[in-house]
């Protein structure tokens, strides 16, 4: 759509103005503050515009290239894709503005106020910046800009940007799969050449992350390739919480088993323990409820053939679980491994631990000897 004639007009009268000098320029400006400077795709280069009042103007695309813009007021302007490079921007306002795909390679922003200001796609090779405010608002911090070494203005915040789009929208499970998207990525990129910048909220959500500009990728392919793979990752990421959430399940019944358990020693007359497998050695605790009781507090393992027999059952029960999560299977092959190495002690703690999910896969599959092992230790 071309511009109105009305807007033609107050371009026109706002270059005449400029042509007039800066002073006369900003004095116009404080009469009519409620004009709106259009200077977009204008050709401003080469020119000493300092202190100059450009407050939410439209400069979109506008040339600016060789300029000494010093004290420039850009708070709220339009700069997308406007031509910055080579010129001296110390000390100006960016406050808020806008400088999506800006060209400011070789600029120097020494004490510019960068604060809440676009940045996406912008070129900032070979800047010059050693201290300006971008995380704090200098007019708030007057007193604490953020200060860089030489370069490290332009490894911050230069380079490209990409960003990984979620299939179906952003879901809940996607805030757990952070991590894994972002580990993918940089584990293809190794060496610092990719950083992850952020969970981006503009326009689709998605993952952004920021390339250097000595990495040889192309963005849009590495955009369509990363976001192909986001739903396997997420597919990945319920897999993993769901076995979590499982094993928690598992480990809180095996917990009321080992208290019920417990429970029905205390409220019996005395605690026997079979030793079929393990020596016992009683030792008696103070009186409870009433009740002298005796319970095994400890079991030394007396016979190896008993132990490899255990081992022997422990890997039938293996072989003939159904559906067994790796949690299980790694924990019965700890116990049979112990068993095999004569280690009473930590067969027990495997025996315990394991508590009722074992015995009941023992008897349900009628390995004898691991049944009757695990009720020796958890004392039934």
């Amino acid at each position: 759509m071309g511009s109105s004639k009305k807007e033609i007009n107050r371009k026109k009268q706002a270059l005449r103005r400029l042509e007039s000098g800066i002073d006369v320029f900003n004095q116009w400006r404080a009469t009519f503050p409620t004009i709106r400077v259009d200077f977009a795709f204008e050709e401003l280069k080469g020119r000493d515009l300092s202190m100059i009042n450009l407050n939410s103007a439209k400069l979109r695309r506008t040339d600016f290239s060789g300029s000494i813009m010093q004290n420039v007021t850009f708070r709220g302007a339009n700069l997308n894709g406007s031509n910055l490079s080579n010129v001296d921007a110390s000390f100006a306002d960016f406050e808020q503005a806008r400088l999506a795909g800006a060209n400011l390679s070789d600029a120097c922003i020494d004490g510019a106020n960068l604060y809440a200001t676009i940045k996406d796609g912008w070129d900032i090779s070979s800047i010059k910046c050693s201290y300006c405010w971008v995380t704090k608002d200098r007019n708030s911090y007057p007193d604490e800009p953020d200060v860089f070494m030489e370069g490290e203005f332009e490894t911050i915040y230069g380079g490209k940007k990409f960003k990984i789009r979620f299939p179906d929208g952003f879901q809940s499970i996607d805030m757990l799969a952070l991590p894994f998207h972002v580990k993918k990525i940089l584990d293809q990129y190794p060496g610092s050449k990719i950083v992850f910048t952020g969970l981006s909220a503009v326009g689709e959500p998605g993952l952004e992350f920021q390339v250097y500009k000595d990495l040889d990728v192309n963005i849009d392919a590495l955009e369509k390739r990363f976001s192909e793979v986001a739903r396997e990752i997420r597919l990945q990421v319920y897999s993993i919480y769901e076995e979590q959430l499982k094993l928690k399940e598992e480990t809180i019944e095996n917990q009321k088993f080992l208290i019920g358990t417990m429970m029905s020693l205390l409220n019996s007359d005395k605690s026997t323990v079979n030793n079929f497998y393990f020596d016992k050695v009683d030792q008696s605790m103070e009186q409870y409820s009433g009740r002298d009781i005796k319970v095994s507090k400890q079991f030394y393992f007396n016979d190896q053939a008993s132990l490899d027999k255990l081992a022997n059952d422990l890997e039938m029960i293996k072989d003939k679980m159904e559906n067994p999560s790796g949690y299980k299977l790694e924990s019965i092959g700890k116990i049979k491994n112990n068993a095999r190495k004569g280690d009473s002690e930590k067969v027990k703690e495997g025996l315990i631990s394991s508590g009722k999910w074992l015995l009941d896969t023992s008897t349900k599959i009628g390995a004898d000897v691991a049944t009757a092992a695990i009720k020796s230790v958890l004392g039934i």
